[in-house]
């Protein structure tokens, strides 16, 4: 059997370069008080109206509903959201952004910007629709394996 060097495997590249960015975004909003994963629930929320369900959020993040509760009940508790149950369907719990969650949503803007330009800059315009049609192409060839 051949054995590869980890640097040399495609999933290893992929991890490596959602790290790095992870790294990065954690890095740009620390100053706001924020994690990556908060960051993205602001913009998420705020792009939909300003209202969403749990289970909307724990999809965007393939994050687990104990965990997507952690972090929601810990950005209630920095006055960036709120929630309740829905009042037709108890099993859901509605999302709602407050006004000082609002006002973090341009300066998240501005950084998920920066970070793109950042990572695209490197590519041209070809390359970069290659590299989405080629990271689509096996993420379906993987889901459709679940």
């Amino acid at each position: 059997m051949e054995r590869l060097e980890e640097q040399e495997v495609l999933g290893f590249k992929m991890r490596r370069v959602v790290d790095e960015v992870e790294r990065m975004a954690n890095q740009a909003v620390a100053p706001q008080g924020l994690t990556f994963a908060q960051g993205r629930i602001i913009l998420y929320i705020c792009e939909h109206g300003g209202k969403c369900s749990q289970s909307e959020i724990e999809n965007i993040l393939d994050t687990s509903h104990q965990a997507v509760s952690g972090i929601l009940s810990r950005m209630k508790d920095k006055g960036l959201l709120d929630y309740a149950f829905d009042g037709t369907d108890r099993r859901v719990k509605n999302v709602y952004m407050t006004p000082k969650g609002e006002g973090l949503y341009d300066g998240l803007v501005a950084v998920r910007h920066e970070y793109d330009r950042r990572m695209e800059h490197v590519l041209s315009p070809e390359e970069r629709v290659k590299l989405f049609e080629l990271l689509d192409r096996v993420f379906e060839h993987l889901h459709d394996e679940i």
